[in-house]
């Protein structure tokens, strides 16, 4: 576990250290900006530290039944968030990738698992289906979706959270 920094994440320090990985949220009445950039933790390690703690600070308070496994999709960056998010919770970590069409993971899957996916934004809600399905055929369900920005997506049945300060649970 990590030591918690006295200094609560505000609004424009959660902006800043998006940015600092390289995601610029449009600012409020900028309309559509384009697709959002890829968060990298892996340029501001302190940075993700701090974001990733306050992901599994916002998943423990879902109060869905709590994870027993952090999983991330493909993206070299999440792992990292994924990585502070699986240590903070106590968990494993497995990477879902696209293997030419199929879902398929890196290392094993546990059977029955309680799986967060976690990511810096939801851009297809259509990868959230394809893990739940490989999960549900394990025996375990996605409980929640921990993201940097919320989702523009339905993502029903599935809870949707944000580390963003003054933020609510995104639910279906």
């Amino acid at each position: 576990m990590t030591v918690p920094n006295p200094d609560p994440l505000t609004h424009d320090g959660y902006r800043a250290l998006l940015a600092e990985g390289g995601l610029t949220l449009p600012a409020p009445g900028d309309g559509e900006a384009g697709p959002l950039p890829k968060y990298s933790g892996s340029r501001d390690p302190a940075g993700a530290e701090r974001l990733g703690a306050a992901l599994a600070e916002a998943v423990a308070a879902v109060g869905t039944p709590r994870p027993d496994l952090v999983v991330v999709w493909q993206d070299p960056e999440d792992l990292v968030l994924g990585h502070v998010v699986a240590r903070e919770l106590g968990t494993a970590v497995v990477r879902f990738v696209d293997l030419d069409g199929l879902v398929g993971h890196e290392g094993s899957l546990p059977r029955n698992a309680s799986a967060v996916v976690v990511t810096d934004a939801v851009r297809d809600p259509a990868v959230v289906r394809a893990i739940a399905a490989v999960l549900d055929r394990a025996g375990g369900s996605v409980v929640a979706v921990a993201g940097l920005v919320a989702p523009a997506f339905d993502l029903a049945p599935i809870p949707a959270v944000t580390a963003r300060p003054g933020a609510s649970v995104v639910t279906a």
